[in-house]
């Protein structure tokens, strides 16, 4: 997934954690993220 803001992003299945760093270096961790929720925001652009 190409972005000008997310820096990186890293996905935790057995915990159902969403990490993303933006380009800011802000980190958020979004809990309760199905692998298909995962999965579709790791496939969509910008």
């Amino acid at each position: 997934m190409p972005s000008t803001v997310i820096k990186e992003y890293h996905y935790s299945g057995d915990k159902e954690i969403l990490t993303i760093t933006f380009t800011t270096d802000r980190t958020y961790k979004y809990k309760h993220v199905p692998e298909k929720i995962y999965n579709q925001f790791s496939k969509a652009t910008s």
